[in-house]
């Protein structure tokens, strides 16, 4: 791991990128002082919306197959992810595909043993050449690349902050001028896209440190009750190591998964189908 690491630190800074990130954050430290209610509750909503978005769109469903749904609603659920603003489909789950290849191994995209800071957010400033993101892809995502939408909004990325600001700016302006707006992006856009960042970034950090382990893996995944429950599900993370196919992560009573009672849901209307859910009765206890 020590030699992947170093390897990995020998690519260019993403400096761009980290710029971002940081001002992101700094800028959301702001939102308290231009507090209104509408945006507040906006910004909950948006939260969940987002978050489902990764947990059973790009995870569950793209990245895993947990379950089958049609063309349209896979890009609903493609959409309700990349409002979350952590990348594109193709990209997120070609990274996420070969974490599960190499998990807390040489070739792990973001793995603690090479750091916790580097787990959480490091890795994200480390700069990759397009020719590089695009082997990446072709390796772990091949399936998804051939899908003109995914394809589409990966080599137009850049729409979808910007649509979002327009969109939520301009909603704040007609709600209550200057200060609507100002609230509606301090709030609905970069607090509650830090917030969704830092959870599902303490998926990759959190959840290979701290926890309890259901079953024996060879790797680092733990079951973290916080992360369990403010992810929506994904902080049961030893469990899905173990059966990473199966689209219910909680697998004790206790281990309360959100994203699974949306699958079951939308499995009840008919809208998803062949939901992979039978929990194999081996446990370690």
């Amino acid at each position: 791991m020590e030699q992947n690491l170093a390897q990995t630190r020998q690519q260019p800074w993403y400096v761009g990128q980290l710029l971002a990130i940081v001002g992101i954050h700094l800028t959301a430290c702001a939102a308290p002082l231009y507090f209104s209610w509408p945006a507040f509750i906006t910004a909950l909503v948006l939260v969940e919306y987002s978050a489902l978005g990764i947990t059973v769109g790009f995870h569950r469903l793209l990245t895993h197959g947990g379950f089958v749904t049609s063309t349209f609603m896979k890009r609903m659920f493609a959409i309700a992810g990349l409002v979350a603003l952590q990348g594109s489909v193709l990209r997120w789950i070609a990274d996420h595909r070969k974490h599960h290849m190499f998990t807390d191994k040489e070739g792990d995209p973001h793995s603690p043993r090479d750091g916790w800071f580097y787990s959480h957010i490091g890795w994200m400033f480390v700069y990759f050449y397009d020719k590089e993101v695009e082997e990446n892809i072709d390796r772990f995502a091949p399936d998804l690349k051939k899908d003109w939408f995914f394809r589409f909004t990966h080599d137009h990325y850049w729409l979808v902050p910007v649509v979002q600001v327009a969109v939520l700016g301009g909603a704040g302006y007609l709600y209550d001028g200057w200060f609507g707006l100002t609230s509606f992006l301090l709030w609905c856009f970069f607090a509650r896209v830090t917030f969704v960042w830092n959870v599902t970034w303490c998926v990759n950090s959190v959840t290979h440190i701290w926890g309890y382990k259901n079953y024996a893996t060879d790797d680092d995944s733990r079951n973290n009750w916080l992360i369990g429950i403010l992810a929506q599900g994904e902080g049961w993370h030893n469990n899905h190591h173990k059966y990473p196919t199966l689209a219910v992560h909680g697998h004790r009573w206790w281990e309360i998964d959100v994203s699974y009672r949306l699958i079951c849901f939308l499995r009840f209307i008919g809208l998803v189908k062949n939901v992979k859910d039978d929990i194999p009765k081996e446990s370690s206890g």
